[in-house]
Formats: C-alpha cells, structure tokens, sequence
C-alpha cells in the first residue's frame, strides 16, 4: 500500500501526537516500511505500538489496543 501513497509529501511536521498502531503480521503495510516512515515524523509526543498476532484487518488485538491508547494516552492529553 505504501507504494501507492506518498506519505512523506504529505507532511512529516506535526503539531498533534502521533499514535501509530501497526500489526506484526500485516503483510500489506510491512511493520519496517512504518516504522522507517514514523521515525521521519516530528511531532510534540508520538509512539509505534507494535501489535502482537495482529495484520491489517481490524480484530480483537487491534481493537483493545486503540481503546487503551484513546484512554492511557490521548485523553490525558485532552484534560
């Protein structure tokens, strides 16, 4: 998929936290190929949270894992 999209022309400035949740097993946006782009974003916080026995399409992992960073690490940031 990143073949398709030019990620880094869009922008690699943030000024917003980066949260970027990626898939061990996703063999459609390979972990290395996003990660090489996440390390290119500069942002005032951001995190790769690597998920274990995950791909691309969403499931349980996936699901649970986006909960906990909406409440451990972004709604912090909103109080």
């Amino acid at each position: 998929m990143y073949s398709r999209v030019d990620l880094p022309a869009l922008g690699t400035q943030f000024d917003v936290p980066i949260f970027l949740l990626q898939g061990e097993a996703d063999y459609l946006t390979l972990p290395k190929i996003s990660r090489a782009y996440f390390d290119t974003l500069q942002a005032p916080q951001k995190a790769f949270i690597l998920l274990r026995r995950t791909g691309h399409d969403p499931n349980q992992v996936m699901l649970d894992a986006q909960l906990d960073v909406l409440n451990e690490r972004i709604r912090p940031l909103a109080e």
